[in-house]
């Protein structure tokens, strides 16, 4: 496994843990949660003043919801699928890098614009979520070309 594959294991490692317990605070009601996990909620909440994960709007917990059916098992499987060097977890983890790139960077943008927030939040908040657009981003081109040299390229016409 090349350097690349285990930052990418162990960013879907560091990932899982925080899906489970802090992402998941926003849409499983109170009464499931750990009393550990409540209290990193909102000490997340009170120290950063994310207003998203405090009252997060509809459209964020649909993206919640997707992070847990979908991202969660997929972290599983992905960091399995690079420790094995199995390719055909590749398309997989294209799709995963662009869905979280995609929903994250909805977080970001909404979170830059909230009036409620100084600046100095913005940019604490943005350095918090950034990453989380990042490294899917940098990994979704990384993937897409390791995709992309399994198609063979135009033969020569005589």
């Amino acid at each position: 496994m090349n350097g690349r594959d285990k930052f990418y294991v162990a960013y879907f490692v560091m990932h899982l843990v925080i899906s489970v317990v802090m992402d998941s605070g926003a849409v499983i009601p109170e009464q499931y949660q750990f009393g550990l996990q409540r209290q990193l909620n909102q000490f997340h909440i009170e120290q950063n003043n994310d207003l998203l994960m405090a009252a997060p709007p509809t459209w964020l917990k649909s993206f919640l919801w997707i992070e847990l059916v979908f991202q969660v098992p997929f972290f599983v499987i992905g960091a399995i699928g690079l420790c094995k060097g199995c390719k055909k977890t590749y398309p997989l983890i294209l799709v995963y890098c662009v869905e979280a790139a995609v929903t994250t960077f909805g977080c970001l943008a909404e979170v830059s614009f909230m009036d409620a927030l100084t600046t100095s939040e913005k940019i604490n908040l943005a350095a918090m979520y950034m990453p989380m657009v990042l490294i899917p981003v940098v990994m979704g081109i990384d993937f897409y070309r390791r995709i992309l040299s399994w198609i063979p390229g135009k033969e020569k016409t005589q």
